[in-house]
C-alpha cells in the first residue's frame, strides 16, 4: 500500500489540529522513527518537553512522554521503519516520491489515532 493522504493547506492543517494539538507530536514521533525529523522540529520538541512533562504529568524527553501517554509498544519505531521502507519502495517504483511528512500523516491518521 502506497500512502497518498495529505494535510498540505495551511487551512486544512489549521483544522485538522484544532483542539487535537497532540495529533502534531504523533507525526513528530513517525517522523523522528524515519530518521526525518528537521533541525527546526527538533528544536521546537526540546523546548517543548518541558510543557508536555507538565501537561501529562510524565518524565522524559518528548518521545517517552508520547510513546507513555499512548502506550507504544517498545519496538513500535522499528515497525514504522520497516513500513516507510516497504511504501518507499513501492511508491518509487511506481515513478512517485513519497514525502515524509505525507507518510507521517497517513500513519498518524490510518493506525495510531484511538
Amino acid at each position: 500500500m502506497v500512502f497518498i493522504l495529505t494535510r498540505s493547506t495551511a487551512p486544512q492543517l489549521k483544522f485538522f489540529y484544532e483542539g487535537e494539538p497532540f495529533l502534531r507530536f504523533l507525526e513528530f514521533y513517525v517522523l523522528g522513527a524515519i530518521g526525518e525529523l528537521s533541525p527546526s522540529q527538533k528544536h521546537f520538541l526540546d523546548e517543548t518537553t518541558p510543557k508536555l512533562r507538565e501537561i501529562y504529568g510524565r518524565h522524559g524527553d518528548w518521545h517517552a512522554i508520547v510513546e507513555g501517554v499512548m502506550d507504544f509498544p517498545p519496538h513500535l519505531p522499528e515497525k514504522i521503519r520497516e513500513l516507510w521502507t516497504h511504501n518507499s519502495e513501492k511508491a518509487h517504483a511506481n515513478g512517485v516520491v513519497l514525502p515524509p511528512q505525507v507518510f507521517a500523516e497517513a500513519v498518524v491518521d490510518q493506525n495510531l489515532i484511538r
